[in-house]
């Protein structure tokens, strides 16, 4: 296989585990999540690490106001490739 296309065969198989994932872990909770939702998600951490997570951008958010709301699969996303 040509160094191209072992790449979009790595990201189809990404792609792939990111969608089962996305359908077996965190049923519980809503798409779009807050901060707290975030932190008990991700194993009980604090707020501030968080807040943390989310400043240095390996969680991504939308703007809500003065806060931000997290979407599920940035979540997922965090776990499964840290």
């Amino acid at each position: 296989m040509g160094g191209n296309l072992k790449k979009e065969v790595s990201v189809m198989r990404d792609f792939s585990n990111a969608i089962e994932a996305y359908k077996t872990i965190f049923t519980d909770y809503p798409d779009v999540i807050s901060t707290e939702q975030a932190a008990e998600m991700l194993g009980h951490i604090g707020r501030k690490k968080v807040y943390e997570l989310i400043k240095n951008g390996s969680i991504k958010t939308l703007p809500c106001g003065k806060g931000y709301k997290i979407t599920k699969v940035s979540v997922i996303d965090y776990v499964l490739n840290r």
